[in-house]
Parts: structure tokens; C-alpha cells; sequence
């Protein structure tokens, strides 16, 4: 009966219909099993959407973003698979999601049939997937520091200075 009251203080609109629809009066359980039922079918789409959307990342513009797209990836992947185990991604997928983000130099690199071509063994495919990502995370890791010392380097005042005197000869 509290349960009741408190649902029907909460809400408004659609969803006090629903808690007010209960068959038996100030049953409080069945009204919260009705929202549950309504809100839960309607964002069960958006889940089976977020699981495509995992399944087909985009690809990553530069090589040093990968890192960046893989480990958001990552993160939203284990947010799905808190919703139980018809939300966790088969290991085959995850390796071809991670190759899918690939770019440039390093999609030829990692994109070999020693990495893509899923076997019947799940552990050796976990295995796979293991090694796949933490070398393109080391990788992309890597390629992230070299940029960020290049651009360091290009906006060195010392540059700036080394640059100036040859603008005024040209003028």
C-alpha cells in the first residue's frame, strides 16, 4: 500500500494512468510490475539499437584516436552487458567491432587473418581478442604520444623565432 501511494505521488500523466490501471486496488507490486512491463518493452528497441550501434563503430579519423574510441567503446560495451547475458557480445564480434575501427596504417597492420577469422574455440577467440587489443592499444598509444610531441614541437616558440627573419627577405 505505501509502494501504491508513493507511485501514485511520483508520477503524472501516462504512467499514473498505468499505476492507477492495477486490477487490484492500492496493490502497489502489480503497479510497479505494469511500468516495468511498459518502460522495459519500449527501451528493450533501444537496447537491441545500442547493441548494433557496438557491433558497428565508427571509424576512427586518425590513428592516435583509436585508443581514445576503443576504450568508450569498451566502456559502453560493459554498460550493456549489466543487463544480463543475452546483452554480452559474442567475442567474434567484439574482434571484428575493434577492426572496424581501425584506420590508415594500422587496419593493414592488425586486420590479417590471424586476427579476423574467428574459430569454434570461444577461449581461443578470447585469447585472440586479448592480444588484438592490447597491441592496438600500444599501438595507437604510441602513435597518440608522437602527435602530441609533434605538435608540441610545431608550436615551439623556438620555431616561431626560426621562421621569422626568412618572411621578411621574401617581402
Amino acid at each position: 500500500e505505501d509502494l501504491y501511494t508513493l507511485l501514485v505521488d511520483k508520477t503524472t500523466g501516462e504512467p499514473r494512468k498505468i499505476v492507477l490501471s492495477a486490477s487490484k486496488p492500492r496493490n502497489g507490486i502489480e503497479a510497479l510490475w505494469l511500468l516495468h512491463r511498459e518502460y522495459t518493452g519500449t527501451s528493450g528497441s533501444g537496447l537491441a539499437e545500442r547493441m548494433r550501434a557496438l557491433m558497428r563503430p565508427p571509424k576512427a579519423k586518425h590513428e592516435w584516436e583509436i585508443a581514445d574510441m576503443f576504450d568508450r567503446w569498451n566502456k559502453n560495451t560493459k554498460q550493456l552487458e549489466e543487463y544480463g547475458p543475452a546483452y554480452t557480445m559474442n567475442t567474434a564480434f567484439k574482434i571484428n567491432a575493434v577492426l572496424s575501427m581501425l584506420c590508415g596504417h594500422t587496419a593493414e597492420m592488425f586486420d590479417i587473418p590471424e586476427n579476423s577469422v574467428p574459430t569454434a574455440n570461444e577461449e581461443k577467440n578470447h585469447q585472440v581478442y586479448e592480444a588484438l587489443v592490447k597491441k592496438v592499444m600500444e599501438y595507437s598509444r604510441r602513435k597518440r604520444m608522437e602527435h602530441l610531441r609533434t605538435d608540441a614541437v610545431s608550436m615551439d616558440i623556438g620555431n616561431v623565432m626560426d621562421r621569422a627573419p626568412a618572411e621578411k627577405e621574401t617581402r
